[in-house]
């Protein structure tokens, strides 16, 4: 890999955000005013690409011309935009349209402009590169007790969030746990920050859970819980249960545990890899239908003669009754 400030080769250690794909030396790290993907824009309401140059994979075919841009010898040569994917070369950049249209996923994505971030500080910036230090070939999501340094701060946590959907936006929500499967939960944040707004993915891991309450006065949304049995059954539960938002999504599973019943059961396979997201995040745009379970709860008590030991535990199964009930789970399945 080159690094995008210098344009020289990175043999040893390094940085990477995981968000926009830029490498950088660590020295150049601290140089570097490359802005990353914009979570949400300040004051510009507009939907131009935002493109990134250089480090294309080899055989990446520019929309302008059809020449291959993914080139090693002159690396920098192409580029490639945060949102809607499309690769070009610099060359033939004029001959795309200035607006972008978000690419194939437009719909389940949040725009930038359609974000509006209220907060008590004067530190509006949200164009943050999510690095760590000396990893390039194992990514993992910045954070400051991983003793990293980010190329900008990140900013408090007393904020607000208004989001203004426009009428064709159907946001997916990705709540993932980054832990599970391996290496492969890693790998999946990563294809998840590149195809949606970062705002969207939350590393349950890190972030925790109650991020999800940001959302909860969206009329409109899909949720997409990437871990095994566990991770969903944590996920359904606090919808139901902790958050009751306006509006209860429905729910698509990313096979990521060991455990991944209920993804087979709805047709999402066993397991899933970094490079299949594209086809998965196309299956939940085009190729998914909606199907009702059931979600239980189940109370278990046993005594002795010095102690009365409970369980509780919430079961989700295939409907067992054909009308809509209080704590019916809506989950997407692929037809």
């Amino acid at each position: 890999y080159l690094c995008n400030h210098c344009q020289k080769e990175i043999q040893t250690g390094g940085t990477y955000c995981i968000i926009c794909g830029i490498y950088v030396h660590s020295l150049c790290s601290r140089k570097t005013s490359l802005p990353c993907k914009a979570v949400h824009f300040t004051h510009k309401k507009t939907n131009r690409h935002n493109w990134i140059e250089g480090n294309l994979p080899l055989e990446t075919f520019c929309t302008a011309c059809k020449g291959i841009c993914g080139n090693p010898i002159s690396n920098f040569d192409g580029i490639r935009c945060l949102w809607c994917q499309r690769t070009a070369h610099k060359a033939c950049v004029e001959k795309i349209p200035e607006e972008c249209d978000y690419g194939e996923f437009a719909s389940m994505i949040m725009k930038p402009p359609e974000i509006v971030y209220e907060k008590n500080s004067v530190n509006m910036a949200r164009r943050i590169h999510s690095v760590v230090k000396g990893s390039i070939e194992r990514v993992k999501k910045f954070r400051k007790k991983n003793n990293a340094k980010s190329i900008q701060e990140e900013p408090q946590i007393n904020e607000k969030w208004i989001f203004n959907l426009n009428e064709g936006t159907n946001p997916l929500i990705v709540c993932i746990n980054s832990k599970s499967g391996g290496l492969k939960g890693e790998e999946v944040l990563r294809s998840f920050y590149r195809y949606l707004n970062p705002l969207q993915v939350i590393d349950l891991v890190n972030e925790g859970i109650d991020v999800l309450s940001k959302f909860k006065d969206l009329t409109r949304w899909r949720i997409a819980v990437a871990g095994g049995d566990g991770t969903i059954s944590w996920v359904v539960n606090y919808i139901y249960g902790s958050l009751k938002p306006k509006y209860y999504p429905e729910i698509a599973l990313v096979p990521l545990g060991t455990g991944n019943d209920l993804s087979r059961v709805l047709g999402w396979g066993k397991t899933i890899a970094d490079s299949e997201m594209y086809d998965y995040l196309m299956s939940i745009a085009n190729h998914s239908t909606l199907t009702l379970l059931d979600r239980w709860k189940l109370n278990f008590t046993y005594k002795t003669k010095t102690n009365v030991w409970s369980l509780s535990l919430i079961h989700i199964s295939e409907p067992t009754r054909p009308e809509r009930i209080s704590y019916a789970v809506f989950c997407l399945k692929t037809k």
